[in-house]
């Protein structure tokens, strides 16, 4: 998800760069409601601490929760040989997401502008994430804006044309030059940096009315700034020109006293889940997942049919969603329709040529357009790193380059893939049913002839299983406005599985069957050849691999055992009722155990190592044991500690032929998933 709400925050205190200085003139030039203001609200500004050259506090909150406190400090200045003001803005986020990933983000910025007019001559911003840096820099040299951003070691120079009068954002002293009254309605030019353009904003004044500001009385002005396709955000400022609250939504941000700035107060914990109340580790395994969502007054405002869910009474239906899909052949021929889903728009860079050239390269000398968006798909699965809570990249020429990001990160840069070989593309937002949580998710469909198909690469898959809740679709203009996602930050939401079906086709017969597994319910199922359903209970999963391979096995409680044809070699996956954790001595005390319990122990190799696809530290084994016949068997060991408890993982075989056997081990070691 990007946190474009918590970067608004920074903007929220950037408008006030004007000067007490200069407030006597604006208001002998105004009319009838700001003649309302005392003659002392000057004076009573500075008493309650917006006093020239020290810094005012602010603090901002998100559904009341707190979510960053800053700084802004106003002073007096000149920018070549003209007077003007300076605003410094630090301002620290301290976040936690519900998944555990801490979200620390400061943000350093100073801006320029001009004394009399509020527009803008210079501003320059430092944002440090986590393990990152953004610098971006603008000034304003004639009719042009001239950017230079240093991301990351990555520099980039651009220029973008402005007309006279232009804005960093809409400020008091530029409304206050303007004489407001009650009613007064304005329109402006500010620099839009994620759109490198400029945008048009209007404004309105709302109100006039004395409000208690710090311990002082002070007449307020309140206006309104509205810009096409975002929610409108409120401003409210004095007569001096100091900015005392600004509202988006259910954000704001307000100024306070030291005291309650410096308040210890608990950071507010970003909720990107709700809990799934039966665990479904093989998630990815399921054609129909019934869910009972809780409460289901607050989540039907949101869910609606789709072709992922269908909401039956108070239960909702998750499907497989994998369309059929004719021949399709590069050239893909697209309907003018199609255009806004090719385009460039924020995030999706298919023009930039770095992306063309990849995604030709990838392709190769494809020509079926499915397979060429399962090309794809796997491409960004393989080669960026996913990293649920780290934030989302810019765009994604950033990501490519970074080689990581979030959901949304991976999103954007199939789509601009994809556009850029013609494939239409839009994004999807809603929840992702994993394991014992559903998380906040972003993925594409893909238009083939008429077809929208769906793409997750964060987990490869092109065709979804069952546990996607579609909330809404975009408009091919990037990431889509997820009212739901607010709901999801209040909390008190949760997901009670009520079944869970998997449906697969018996071998050789062309019948489907059907296991359906209930909360509770104890059973043991028969696996068929090369096709395993996971352990409901003990949080593992084992799915069929990605080539075929005609191994058959057994499930049981808290244990899968999958067997070779002749039952010459094994691998079995259990769950412990402990935890054993990963050091060496506790190595060396399963070394001594099997010694004392396996005839004709002999210790091949042992260490601490890293297991599966998901790299979970593991502690590895390697051992032969004696045979009643004087044969011997191998056995690769490893003990995986997570999620409470620790997981083994044993792979059997005759010893001399062990070695022929580590190609088929690895293939179903890969479609173990803990």
């Amino acid at each position: 998800m990007k946190f474009k709400l918590m970067f608004l925050c920074a903007a929220l205190f950037l408008a006030g760069c004007e000067t007490f200085e200069s407030n006597n003139g604006l208001v002998s030039g105004s009319r009838n409601l700001i003649d309302r203001a005392t003659p002392t609200d000057g004076a009573r500004a500075r008493r309650a601490g917006f006093k020239a050259g020290e810094p005012v506090y602010f603090v901002t909150e998100i559904d009341g929760r707190r979510s960053s406190t800053g700084t802004r400090t106003r002073k007096l200045t000149s920018f070549r040989n003209q007077e003007a003001d300076l605003l410094e803005v630090q301002q620290t986020f301290e976040l936690v997401s519900r998944d555990g990933a801490r979200i620390a983000q400061d943000i350093s910025k100073k801006v320029i502008t001009a004394r009399d007019t509020g527009t803008a001559l210079y501003s320059s911003e430092v944002v440090t994430r986590n393990n990152s840096r953004r610098q971006t820099s603008i000034t304003i040299v004639g009719s042009e804006a001239k950017v230079r951003v240093v991301d990351n070691g990555q520099e980039e120079d651009y220029s973008i044309k402005v007309p006279d009068g232009v804005l960093f954002g809409v400020n008091p002293q530029w409304i206050l030059a303007k004489s407001p009254d009650l009613g007064s309605t304005f329109t402006v030019n500010v620099i839009d940096l994620s759109a490198k353009a400029v945008a048009t904003e209007n404004v309105s004044v709302r109100n006039f009315a004395e409000e208690d500001v710090l311990g002082v009385k002070l007449g307020v002005w309140e206006v309104e700034i509205r810009r096409p396709g975002f929610k409108p955000t409120r401003m409210a400022f004095t007569s001096t020109g100091d900015v005392v609250r600004m509202q988006a939504d259910n954000l704001v941000s307000y100024v306070v006293t030291k005291g309650v700035a410096d308040r210890d107060e608990a950071k507010m914990e970003v909720i990107n889940s709700v809990p799934v109340s039966f665990p479904l580790p093989a998630w990815d395994n399921f054609d129909i997942i019934e869910g009972r969502p809780v409460p289901f007054d607050r989540w039907s405002k949101y869910l609606r049919d789709t072709e992922y869910q269908q909401i039956k009474g108070s239960d909702l239906l998750l499907n497989r969603f994998a369309p059929r899909v004719g021949p399709a052949n590069f050239p893909l021929s697209t309907p003018p329709a199609m255009s806004a889903f090719l385009q460039r728009s924020e995030g999706i860079t298919p023009d930039d040529g770095e992306i063309a050239d990849l995604a030709r390269d990838i392709i190769a000398s494809e020509k079926n357009v499915l397979k060429g968006i399962a090309l794809l798909a796997g491409w960004v699965y393989q080669n960026i790193a996913f990293e649920r809570g780290q934030g989302s990249n810019k765009n994604a020429l950033d990501t490519l380059r970074k080689r990581t990001g979030d959901q949304l990160a991976h999103a954007d840069l199939f789509a601009s893939l994809a556009r850029s070989l013609g494939i239409p593309t839009r994004h999807c937002s809603g929840l992702l049913v994993q394991r014992d949580k559903a998380y906040f998710h972003a993925w594409i469909e893909a238009w083939i002839d008429g077809v929208w198909v769906p793409v997750d690469t964060t987990v490869n898959r092109v065709g979804l299983p069952a546990g996607y809740i579609l909330m809404t679709r975009g408009t091919g203009l990037g990431a889509p406005s997820d009212p739901f996602a607010w709901l999801l930050r209040e909390g008190g939401l949760s997901l009670n599985v009520v079944s869970a079906t998997k449906i697969h086709t018996v071998p050789g017969s062309g019948k489907t069957e059907k296991f359906t597994l209930y909360p509770g319910q104890k059973k043991t199922y028969v696996a068929v050849a090369g096709d395993w359903l996971a352990n409901i209970y003990w949080g593992f999963s084992i799915v069929k691999p990605d080539k075929p391979i005609e191994w058959g096995g057994k499930i049981q409680l808290n244990a899968v055992t999958i067997n070779s044809p002749g039952n010459e070699a094994t691998v079995k996956v259990e769950a412990l009722n402990k935890v054993l954790p990963c050091t060496e001595s506790q190595l060396d005390m399963v070394v001594s155990s099997l010694e004392r319990s396996l005839k004709g122990f002999r210790k091949i190799n042992q260490g601490r190592v890293l297991f599966g696809k998901r790299r979970d530290n593991a502690l590895f084994l390697d051992f032969s044991v004696a045979l009643d016949n004087g044969a011997r068997r191998r056995c690769q060991m490893y003990i995986i500690p997570k999620r409470g408890r620790s997981y083994r993982v044993t792979a059997w075989a005759p010893a001399e032929k062990f070695e022929t056997w580590l190609l088929p081990f690895k293939q179903i070691l890969d479609t173990v998933s803990l």
